[in-house]
């Protein structure tokens, strides 16, 4: 199973602990649902260092973002406040601050289709008519005339 690992930077860290993890998927529209729960075992770096790698996901239907709600524990004792850290595909998803939250939204010239970002003008593999044409929907695929004919 693949995953993806990050780092977290502790005063104190002893040898033995876990990160507690809330997954939601947020949706274009910015309302979430829970993917699930998951306690993974943290890898000691260093006094100051501990690493947690999450297991990738299956996606989930028309999820825009990923949410990882993340506290670090000791024996199951919270010792941490929960903090979240956000999953998106940068090539054409970019975050901003609000003072409701973070929100994310779609770069201009792409559209994100089947949880993957497609560039502008861009053909389904499976049937080369169906374009990512983001002017029309930046969601799903647009039909584009396939008429090839040549006149000459």
């Amino acid at each position: 199973m693949n995953s993806s690992c990050f780092f977290v930077y502790f005063d104190n860290l002893l040898r033995t602990f876990s990160f507690n993890i809330d997954i939601d998927s947020v949706f274009i529209n910015g309302s979430t649902t829970s993917v699930g729960k998951t306690t993974v075992n943290g890898v000691y770096e260093d006094i100051f260092t501990g690493k947690c790698c999450v297991p990738k996901l299956e996606p989930i239907p028309d999820a825009f973002v990923y949410r990882y709600n993340i506290s670090v524990t000791y024996d199951g004792i919270s010792l941490s406040d929960v903090r979240s850290m956000y999953v998106y595909e940068a090539l054409c998803q970019e975050h901003f601050q609000l003072q409701s939250g973070v929100q994310f939204k779609l770069k201009g010239g792409f559209c994100f289709i089947n949880a993957q970002c497609v560039e502008h003008s861009d053909a389904d593999d499976e049937d080369s008519c169906m374009r990512c044409m983001p002017e029309r929907n930046q969601y799903s695929w647009s039909y584009e005339s396939c008429d090839h004919t040549f006149h000459g």
